[in-house]
């Protein structure tokens, strides 16, 4: 398949809580976005656990606590793969992971949720991405809702039309 699903984790996956931060001793109390769990596995089955990658900016320090969350909450068991999980240092790493999941072939196109938009237009920008969710409310089912029901069907018309013919 050459479609790749890029997923941030701190947002979309994880929700931003300052007293359970991977920052904090007590990060494995971090919750789980509400929805994220049936976000990830219907994206899984849409696409298949080896084209859903995890793509998320962590220091090098905290990158152990980051995958034993991921363990801890169960994102693991879902179907994610580890060797799809790509934490990276900073901005620039995070973008550097986009481009090289994108590849030099011109049939890949990549979807980016991610809740940063200045990631996701510098992903947009330099063409490692062709289409990008921002990811908002993320204490809410709002947004996984939208992205697996409301809007799932013409995304999904979209992103066939425009690249039909690379299939």
């Amino acid at each position: 398949m050459n479609k790749i699903i890029a997923v941030d984790i701190g947002g979309v996956i994880r929700t931003k809580n300052e007293h359970a931060s991977i920052e904090t001793d007590n990060y494995l109390e971090a919750p789980v976005v509400p929805g994220a769990k049936e976000g990830l596995a219907f994206l899984i089955n849409q696409f298949g656990a080896e084209n859903v990658h995890l793509v998320s900016r962590c220091r090098l320090s905290k990158q152990p606590r980051s995958l034993e969350w991921l363990e801890h909450t169960g994102i693991f068991a879902l179907g994610i793969l580890k060797e799809n999980v790509h934490l990276c240092v900073g901005f620039k790493g995070k973008i550097a992971k986009l481009k090289e999941l994108k590849g030099t072939s011109k049939i890949r196109t990549i979807m980016l949720i991610d809740d940063n938009e200045r990631i996701i237009d510098a992903a947009l920008c330099y063409g490692y991405v062709h289409f990008a969710f921002v990811f908002q409310n993320y204490k809410t089912y709002v947004a996984w809702d939208a992205l697996t029901k409301k809007h799932w069907d013409s995304f999904m018309e979209r992103w066939q039309e425009r690249f039909m013919e690379n299939n």
